[in-house]
């Protein structure tokens, strides 16, 4: 059964080029199927102790700029993809990813194995593992 909508987790990693890849070829299987891509980026609180620390106002700057870019590599990806939407969020990538998902009646997520965060787990990325743990539709993990 072909997929109608396929959602891609994209981070610009190289698990996330090969996702997106992916995708773009479970998406010529067939013309109507359309690509719905995401880039979240994330601007997380930190709490040690009693201290709270938020990020800088020129970072959270800094990381929309670097986040259009990427969302700008992503859409290079799509360039002979008929059917495709690209766009940035902001919150925890697992959760966000989750409801676009959820929000826009996708039949397939795929994502990397792992993306850009400097944390490894053993065998997939906090990401993607939390997005497998607690999506309500098939996966796709690249590694």
């Amino acid at each position: 059964m072909p997929y109608k909508k396929i959602l891609v987790a994209y981070d610009g990693s190289k698990a996330s080029e090969d996702a997106i890849e992916q995708a773009i070829m479970l998406a010529r299987d067939n013309e109507a199927t359309q690509l719905e891509v995401i880039h979240v980026y994330n601007m997380p609180t930190i709490i040690i102790g009693e201290a709270i620390f938020t990020p800088a106002p020129g970072q959270e700057k800094e990381a929309i700029a670097y986040s259009q870019a990427i969302v700008e590599k992503a859409k290079g990806h799509l360039k002979n993809t008929p059917h495709k939407t690209v766009t940035l969020h902001k919150g925890n990538p697992a959760k966000v990813i989750l409801e676009q998902a959820d929000e826009t009646h996708c039949d397939l997520i795929v994502i990397g194995s792992r993306g850009h965060s400097g944390i490894k787990e053993f065998m997939l990325g906090s990401v993607s593992h939390n997005v497998v743990m607690h999506s309500k539709i098939p996966v796709l993990i690249v590694k």
